[in-house]
């Protein structure tokens, strides 16, 4: 079977609804329900009406097709096969038990566990990564404002004030999972303060909900810091301690 054929099958072997297939490829569901029992022989449908169905069926998101299921079985299958003859060699994402569980998911189709065999985490969007960056510069700016203090200054300031405290893993595990990417794999705000773990690693994991801090922060960062711009360590001492104390 070819990939038309393997899509078409898969299609009308589903459970999927013809009105909505009908309304995403303009072709009639009534159509669409003969091709589905039968009445028509989906083998002898007309090339552009299989190759409209065809397109949707395999554009769906977070959804595959049998046709697709095949290339990624098989794409697994070599990467074991090339980790069986390299055994040093990285291959990213799967270990040896991530490719036998993900073949097992795709072979027995179970939509729910897709996502284990994509090994991706959800897309984050521009709110919450916006929302990130925003803290992280601030963070940013502080800890650079702070660092022009005199010691004197600095001792009348709580130093973890300067501090980002990141996110909580389990209540806040979208903002988290952003963080870890901006801040350790895209190596961004490199300048900013940050906990430590004990191997000195940058530690991003609050044990306390932190959106609301920040928010409330970044209130307080506009009005008070954001557009300071007398150089004076005492107008810059003054509005700090509002920042944090409001």
């Amino acid at each position: 079977m070819n990939k038309i054929e393997i899509s078409l099958q898969d299609l009308f072997e589903s459970d999927v609804s013809l009105e909505t297939v009908g309304l995403k490829t303009g072709i009639s569901s009534v159509l669409l329900d003969e091709y589905r029992r039968g009445l028509k022989s989906w083998r002898k449908m007309p090339l552009d009406v299989a190759l409209r169905l065809t397109d949707y069926w395999n554009s769906r998101e977070d959804v595959l097709s049998k046709y697709q299921r095949v290339i990624l079985m098989n794409q697994l299958t070599l990467i074991q096969a090339f980790r069986k003859m390299c055994p040093d060699a990285k291959c990213g994402y799967y270990d040896d038990s991530g490719i036998e569980s993900a073949l097992g998911v795709l072979d027995s189709g179970l939509e729910g566990m897709y996502d284990d065999v994509y090994g991706l985490s959800d897309s984050v969007s521009e709110s919450v990564s916006g929302f990130i960056i925003d803290v992280l510069s601030m963070y940013n700016d502080v800890g650079w404002r702070y660092g022009n203090l005199s010691e004197i200054q600095k001792e009348n300031l709580n130093p973890s004030w300067i501090v980002f405290g990141g996110f909580s893993r389990e209540f806040e595990r979208r903002h988290y999972e952003a963080c870890n990417s901006i801040v350790n794999r895209l190596d961004m705000f490199p300048t900013v303060s940050y906990k430590t773990d004990k191997a000195g690693n940058r530690n991003l994991l609050s044990e306390t909900e932190m959106v609301g801090y920040y928010r409330r922060l970044l209130r307080n960062y506009e009005c008070c810091l954001k557009n300071v711009d007398d150089a004076s360590n005492d107008v810059i001492f003054s509005a700090l301690r509002k920042m944090f104390e409001r």
